[in-house]
């Protein structure tokens, strides 16, 4: 059921306020009633720590702007309604003189993932967040832009922190703990292996792709091998493990580490097509510059919506 504000009556309640009988608010709202009556309310202890941190390095603390408030919410308003370049237009006229504001990078956040460009989207969430640690909704959207680019150990993460720094009873809590206690679960029926160790063979699997962006093949392996070994069933480690060893002229392994990637996942097309293209190769010969397709790279084919076998057969019949 979706309960309107009870100030506004326009956005979706979703804070329980104190100051209006239990009743929902949204967060603009809240922000903008929010007075010293309000005391024991999670997001006014959280606002009030925001505040004395930035008191630390600014000689004294501006409280909300009303005017610029009002913006957003027409801006977010018309969002809510499809009016996406409307609202982008008007976010882009505030940016210059409200560039420290993080209601304003979220809002882009917003508008970006309105677009499907999650990589300007994941840049503006964390910018509002850079400002504002304890921006719950800005977390929560960061992690789902993280998901839909399969950078699951940066969604967890991100769950992990909206858990952190948000009210217990906000929606944005109830979901990343619903989420993150799906994800245990198929961690431990899937793969064997508690949520927590599963997460740090994701955190080697990343550290690993980032090596393979560098092209240093060995370090890649490294974190890869180290990946497989807190989670032998990641079809993607054994894949990219496959892509790095045909760097390096290791045909032979290249073709068991992507076999043994497609046992655990036959329907894995990066591994599909890099072995298809991998088997071409003679004994010796090294994999050329470029052909890093890797579960980020069909991410990307997800997000554009385009066939990743259909556009990587082209690359085989090229060489």
């Amino acid at each position: 059921m979706n309960t309107k504000c009870v100030i506004c009556n326009k956005s979706k309640g979703k804070r329980i306020c104190q100051t209006r009988q239990q009743a929902t608010v949204c967060s603009p709202c809240c922000a903008v009633i929010r007075n010293d009556n309000c005391e024991g309310c999670h997001h006014y202890t959280i606002a009030k720590n925001y505040q004395a941190s930035q008191a630390r390095s600014k000689p004294f603390v501006i409280g909300p702007n009303l005017e610029l408030g009002n913006v957003l919410e027409q801006a977010l308003g018309l969002l809510n309604n499809g009016n996406l370049e409307q609202t982008k237009a008007m976010i882009d006229e505030m940016l210059p003189t409200h560039s420290n504001d993080h209601q304003v990078h979220y809002a882009m956040g917003l508008c970006h993932a309105m677009e499907e460009n999650v990589d300007e989207a994941i840049s503006s969430f964390e910018r509002a967040i850079q400002i504002h640690p304890y921006f719950v909704e800005a977390h929560h959207n960061l992690a789902t832009a993280y998901e839909k680019k399969l950078q699951f150990a940066k969604m967890i993460r991100s769950y992990q922190k909206v858990i952190e720094v948000g009210d217990p009873h906000d929606e944005c809590v109830h979901t990343a703990r619903n989420t993150l206690n799906t994800l245990s679960r198929s961690a431990y029926g899937y793969h064997g292996i508690s949520l927590e160790s599963y997460l740090k063979g994701l955190n080697h699997f990343d550290l690993g792709f980032e090596a393979m962006q560098r092209q240093d093949w060995e370090q890649a392996m490294w974190h890869f091998k180290a990946s497989i070994m807190i989670n032998p069933t990641h079809s993607q480690s054994f894949s990219n493990k496959g892509i790095c060893l045909a760097k390096l002229g290791k045909k032979a392994e290249a073709v068991e580490a992507l076999t043994q990637s497609l046992k655990l996942d036959p329907d894995y097309e990066p591994a599909v097509v890099s072995l298809a293209i991998i088997e071409n190769l003679e004994d010796g010969e090294s994999l050329p510059v470029g052909e890093v397709n890797s579960v980020y790279e069909y991410a990307e084919f997800s997000l554009k919506k385009r066939p990743y076998t259909e556009e990587m057969d082209k690359k085989i019949v090229e060489q």
